[in-house]
């Protein structure tokens, strides 16, 4: 990430994890062709979308393999999930202890991110905007997984004195620091339908009055809230949109564009361009302020067209196939993993223009780590029911 003003020096950690993705491929290539790997259909399916956005723009914009290759890189990230999957098979406790990490990690980030935005000018350590005359500093994909994990045990009974102090921090960091407006409605949306799940699953009488009192509880809150000045901000690109101004109207006039564009091509849409080129600038219209992947999984979907909706298609049924089998499972880790991919499927449903919680640069990892988690849940599961 590049950093503003007397900083620490920014590291891409992305470009590391996609080098060391594809070295495990390719150094286990023979194994992942030979074990069958629940998801590995899934996974190749991604990357031949992706090789196949390398050709389309070889041959529509003249960008040369090598770019292409280099514009795809992130994509390899996919590889990573046979990593998760081999590292969670051999360890009983791995699952556990990479939920652990993910939330202890996002946690001390929150609070350095907090700690900037108190001590400013004084301590700078990420790259920061200002928005509401206070420190911007904007949250990264991590922390959305560290949330929904967090959140799950909390609303499954299973979080600790300790958990539950690193969720608040976390939540303080994403409301006050990131104050990532679409990120607040995503999140708070995709936890809502949860509860309301989590309740409703146990169709008792008492469940039911839990769900009503929820409910009354969540409409009193949201009319409370709405009287406040916060809320005038959590809403205001409404504003943009109408006045023609702010992220507000630039977000509205990326979408039409890019819908625009991927007409002309909707078998494989615009194409995955090498990010900071000319010819990226160009495409995506770069002057004036478009970023394709502010446009959350739309704007992967513009990029890849029909061929990149049917991946998306076989994604969401992999994931709700793990759902399924998920309903039955009586571990700790099997539980939180069922609530954190329903969370997932809300929030890219809720937030499909701005969030991309599968295929972004920053998401793929955690999204390749779920889906691994889920896997090897029930991998375990099974055997256990049949040595039983």
């Amino acid at each position: 990430m590049l950093l503003h003003g007397m900083t620490l020096v920014g590291i891409n950690f992305i470009i590391p994890v996609a080098v060391l993705s594809i070295c495990y491929g390719a150094a286990h290539f023979k194994n992942i062709i030979k074990t069958d790997y629940e998801s590995k259909p899934v996974i190749l399916a991604g990357i031949a979308v992706a090789f196949a956005s390398v050709i389309v723009c070889y041959v529509r914009y003249g960008q040369s393999l090598i770019q292409g290759m280099v514009g795809i890189y992130f994509i390899f990230i996919l590889l990573s999930y046979f990593i998760f999957y081999d590292y969670f098979c051999l360890y009983d406790d791995g699952i556990w202890t990479a939920m652990k990490l993910i939330i202890r990690i996002a946690v001390c980030i929150a609070i350095l991110a907090i700690a900037q935005s108190l001590l400013y000018p004084y301590f700078n350590l990420f790259e920061y905007a200002f928005r509401n005359g206070r420190i911007r500093i904007y949250e990264i994909e991590l922390s959305f997984f560290a949330e929904i994990i967090a959140f799950s045990h909390l609303i499954l009974g299973l979080a600790t004195k300790t958990m539950k102090i690193q969720l608040v921090i976390m939540l303080w960091g994403l409301v006050f620091v990131s104050q990532s407006r679409g990120a607040m409605i995503v999140l708070c949306a995709s936890g809502t339908i949860a509860v309301i799940r989590k309740y409703w699953n146990d169709r008792t009488i008492r469940s039911f009055l839990k769900n009503l009192l929820f409910l009354m509880l969540l409409a009193c809150g949201v009319y409370l809230f709405s009287k406040t000045a916060y809320w005038d901000f959590l809403f205001s690109f409404f504003d943009e949109i109408q006045e023609g101004m702010g992220s507000g109207a630039t977000r509205l006039g990326e979408l039409f564009y890019y819908f625009k564009e991927l007409r002309k091509s909707p078998w494989f849409g615009m194409g995955i361009l090498k990010g900071g080129s000319l010819l990226a600038d160009r495409v995506y219209r770069i002057d004036l302020w478009f970023f394709i992947e502010d446009c959350g999984l739309l704007g992967y979907i513009f990029q890849t067209g029909i061929t990149g909706i049917l991946w998306l298609i076989s994604v969401f049924l992999c994931m709700l196939a793990r759902i399924k089998k998920l309903m039955r499972t009586e571990t700790r880790e099997g539980k939180v993993i069922l609530n954190s991919m329903i969370m997932v499927i809300i929030a890219s449903a809720v937030g499909i223009a701005n969030a991309n919680h599968i295929v972004s640069r920053t998401s793929i990892l955690f999204f390749s780590m779920l889906l691994a988690m889920a896997d090897v849940c029930l991998k375990k599961e099974t055997e256990v029911t049949h040595e039983v």
